[in-house]
């Protein structure tokens, strides 16, 4: 009876993801493998399902709910293991028909949900470009992956392990991630680090390889990001000035693209507004007038002459000006007076420096002119030869009579 009640337990209990769950994408029911029974229930929860291994091979695989491990529900484990052949045992010299009731294998639990910011990177690799020559690069980024065939992703790990670990599962499928991204990037036909420096385009020159290969063990992956390219020192040299290069030449021809004289030439529009709109409009041109004023007023001029000493040269005033009611004028009569009141300002500058420079060639003609005067009272010149000489001299050296 004792033996009865023993089997009775072990049929009635539940195979279940443990309690103690340690968060990667595989768990392992147990750390070994275990005895299952013949009419056995299983419990999948949600988003995970359980697949049975026996010979280090996939077997069946169980959705989620709760399943009763018999031999119609185990079709694969049933041929692999032939729980439904009977064979013949001999008890007490009698022969009977024995049918097996369990059977031995690895169980194990995976998550069906999508991981997301996985690491991958693709180590340091050594590339040659006609421009730059051999240079290394190393990328990295992050990426999503999800399983979406149980089997096959079993499979992927049993290809080196004998039985799976619930801490290394992931970190390995990381490294899988990676191996196959660094066999992409280096095997590319893409050589050139501008376009590799380019993080957009060398996920998307890594993904489609990435992907490819997981997709046969039954790893979707997503999101696949490049979040960093690291060249060598030369390299990254050679293209940060050639990305200040680019800058600074797609700033200048803004620059050059843009019509300074296009304004000049363009009337001002006129727009009706509001009184008290107007009002501050006409306030702001005032002070413009002012500053305009400010800034085109000539610098004085100092003359120093030996006689009749110009002093500096005043200003014209706003008293010289015609009167401007401003409040009266438009955009456009207000614009007109200030040039007209700045080609005044400039006329009248150059016409004052012209004066002044005319008058200082008089007076120093004068002076010379005044040397010359008495320079010939107090000499003679030779009719003949055109010499100098004192008014006491009777006679040239030329041998001619000074008068």
């Amino acid at each position: 009876m004792g033996l009865f009640n023993l089997f009775k337990k072990n049929k009635e209990s539940v195979l279940a993801l443990p309690e103690k769950y340690s968060g990667g994408f595989i768990q392992p029911l147990v750390s070994s493998q275990i005895e299952i029974k013949l009419g056995q229930k299983l419990q999948v929860n949600e988003g995970w399902s359980a697949v049975i291994v026996v010979k280090d091979k996939p077997q069946d695989v169980f959705g989620a709910g709760e399943h009763e491990l018999s031999i119609p529900s185990l079709p694969k484990t049933t041929h692999t293991l032939k729980l439904d052949k009977s064979k013949i045992v001999k008890k007490k010299g009698k022969s009977e028909v024995v049918f097996k009731n369990s059977f031995k294998c690895d169980l194990y639990f995976v998550s069906l949900a999508p991981f997301t910011n996985q690491p991958w990177h693709t180590g340091n690799l050594l590339k040659k470009s006609k421009k730059f020559g051999r240079y290394n690069v190393a990328v990295s980024g992050t990426c999503t992956f999800q399983t979406v065939n149980v089997a096959n992703t079993i499979k992927l790990f049993l290809l080196e392990w004998a039985k799976i670990s619930a801490g290394k599962a992931q970190l390995r499928l990381q490294d899988y991630i990676s191996e196959f991204a660094s066999s992409a990037l280096e095997w590319s036909k893409e050589n050139n680090p501008e376009i590799i420096n380019d993080k957009v385009k060398v996920a998307a020159l890594i993904e489609p390889a990435v992907s490819k290969n997981l997709e046969k063990y039954g790893i979707k992956i997503t999101d696949f990001v490049a979040d960093k390219v690291d060249f060598g020192r030369a390299v990254a040299a050679l293209l940060e000035q050639k990305k200040r290069d680019n800058e600074e030449t797609s700033a200048e021809d803004i620059v050059n693209n843009i019509d300074f004289d296009s304004d000049k030439t363009k009337e001002p529009e006129t727009v009706t507004v509001s009184v008290e709109k107007e009002k501050s409009e006409e306030s702001s041109a005032v002070l413009d007038l002012e500053k305009v004023e400010q800034n085109n007023e000539p610098e004085p001029v100092d003359i120093d002459l030996s006689q009749n000493k110009v002093g500096t040269v005043e200003p014209i005033t706003e008293d010289e000006l015609e009167p401007i009611d401003f409040t009266k004028l438009s955009d456009t009569e207000l614009l007109q007076k200030q040039i007209k009141v700045k080609k005044k300002r400039k006329n009248d500058t150059q016409e004052r420096k012209i004066t002044a420079t005319k008058k200082q060639e008089i007076q120093e003609q004068q002076i010379e002119n005044k040397d010359e005067v008495q320079l010939d009272e107090d000499t003679k010149k030779c009719p003949n030869c055109g010499k100098i000489h004192e008014k006491n001299d009777q006679i040239c050296d030329c041998g001619c009579i000074l008068e």
